[in-house]
């Protein structure tokens, strides 16, 4: 009788070893909501259903920025002004939602110990992540034009609306 509490425990125990394995293409896959960091931006992308919005949220001059991307054209809105502008307008940050959606929509190939790459149109994206953890740290661009890198800070999971356990951009 005092080894019966045992059975349900295993029971327990068992139903939890047996979930699905995390991955980090498929935290991307189910993120609605993502937080980057370069070394002098970091910004809010979030997904919808053609392209994304870009947010600001440092430096303090950008933070009533707001840009949408619907896959061919950037459209700026800045307090009540709103103008079109062109994909070098935001430099450095436009690459990350091009990374971001061929990690999407891509099969990653192990790049070595809790690294993933994609390599398209000649240029190498590559994502980096904690499995311990479940989270994903990092994210590169490599090209011709140089090497480009994005802190991720944290993201949000649309399926389950929890956020994931990477670090509050905003400590």
């Amino acid at each position: 009788m005092k080894k019966l509490w045992l059975f349900p425990l295993l029971c327990i125990l068992l139903c939890g070893c047996a979930g699905k394995a995390w991955s980090p293409e498929e935290a991307l896959r189910s993120a609605g909501e993502i937080t980057l960091s370069t070394e002098d931006v970091t910004t809010v992308i979030t997904f919808t259903e053609k392209g994304c919005v870009f947010r600001f949220t440092a430096p303090e001059t950008l933070k009533r920025l707001r840009v949408c991307y619907d896959g061919k054209e950037l459209t700026a809105t800045y307090g009540t002004l709103e103008t079109r502008v062109p994909g070098s307008f935001l430099g450095k940050i436009l690459p990350a939602y091009h990374l971001l959606k061929a990690f999407r929509e891509e099969t990653a190939a192990q790049g070595g110990e809790n690294i993933r790459k994609i390599t398209l149109d000649e240029r190498e994206f590559l994502l980096y992540y904690d499995s311990e953890s479940e989270k994903i740290t990092r994210l590169e661009v490599k090209g011709a034009d140089g090497t480009l890198c994005y802190d991720v800070l944290s993201y949000i999971e649309t399926n389950d609306d929890t956020e994931s356990t990477g670090t509050d951009p905003d400590p």
